[in-house]
């Protein structure tokens, strides 16, 4: 059987839920995805997004975080005790934070000419180069010519 994520953002509407079946479709995209690469011509790479989560910005509600000690900038030592700041980048475990890289991803991916294919979520074309891209949350699986 596959697995299941599923997503509560408060950016549907109050309280909304927004519920993905990934696993059907994204094991459907990963295979066809292995069969492009197996063309001749053609590869597959795989890779990771670094701190994928932190390289978005937290928007929504205002989220406060507890300070470790070791983050705190010289002159706190002795001033505070358990400063409290504002969170500004999104962080792993936030209830958003999926959706808040899903979106940054996107839009990062779109601004190196890369196309969602309609009707099949996470999965991109880029034309230029003739590439298949699939994105499984911080996760990124790509056939391509080897020219």
């Amino acid at each position: 059987m596959g697995r299941v994520e599923l997503k509560m953002s408060e950016r549907g509407g109050a309280g909304a839920e927004r519920a993905h079946a990934v696993n059907r479709a994204y094991l459907a995209a990963a295979r066809a995805l292995d069969v492009v690469s197996l063309f001749p011509g053609f590869c597959q790479l795989t890779s990771d997004a670094t701190s994928a989560y932190t390289q978005a910005f937290l928007k929504g509600t205002p989220t406060w975080v507890a300070l470790p000690r070791e983050r705190w900038p010289p002159g706190w030592e002795g001033k505070y005790t358990n400063p409290v700041v504002p969170l500004v980048l999104n962080l792993y475990g936030h209830p958003d934070a999926g959706g808040w890289w899903e979106e940054e991803c996107i839009r990062r991916l779109k601004d190196l000419g890369w196309e969602e294919i309609e009707g099949w979520s996470s999965v991109f074309l880029h034309r230029a180069t003739g590439s298949l891209l699939v994105v499984y949350v911080d996760d990124f699986t790509m056939a391509c010519p080897t020219k």
